[in-house]
């Protein structure tokens, strides 16, 4: 396989320094030497501005900061998705039957699925769900692992 989709969460990892962001950082620099195409639904976007933004308003990041982890994300690189048609439609079926309550997170696996690549995600317990229906799902530590 050589495309990775990735869940915002591991964005957001690296871009926000949280507990395991060396991890994340670890996987990025791998990506990066090996080549692999990170493929996002344009969704993601959005997350990840909103999620920065969060932090910024509770005081976890300074508005410095957070334009700094937003600049990192820009720089990244990305093939984005529109978020329709088979795609979208394979999202809101997954969402039911991973019984989940908005289709948010059955995005990246949809993609995933449709073009064939791994999903990667730091939400152990949406990683357990998806590989009931999808082979493909891996932690960061595990695909670190399985790349290098």
């Amino acid at each position: 396989m050589d495309k990775i989709v990735l869940d915002a969460n591991v964005f957001l990892k690296l871009i926000t320094l949280e507990s395991d962001s060396k991890l994340v950082e670890d996987l990025f620099i791998t990506i990066f030497e090996k080549g692999v195409p990170v493929l996002e639904p344009n969704f993601v976007r959005v997350e990840i501005y909103s999620v920065v933004r969060r932090k910024v308003y509770f005081k976890e990041l300074t508005y410095a900061q957070a334009e700094e982890s937003l600049s990192i994300f820009r720089q990244m690189g990305n093939k984005y998705y529109r978020s329709s048609g088979k795609f979208l439609d394979l999202a809101y079926d997954l969402s039911f039957e991973l019984n989940q309550p908005v289709i948010y997170d059955t995005l990246y696996l949809s993609l995933a699925i449709l073009k064939n690549a791994y999903f990667v995600t730091q939400d152990l317990k949406f990683l357990k769900l998806s590989r009931k229906y999808y082979k493909d799902c891996y932690s960061v530590k595990e695909l670190l692992l399985l790349l290098n």
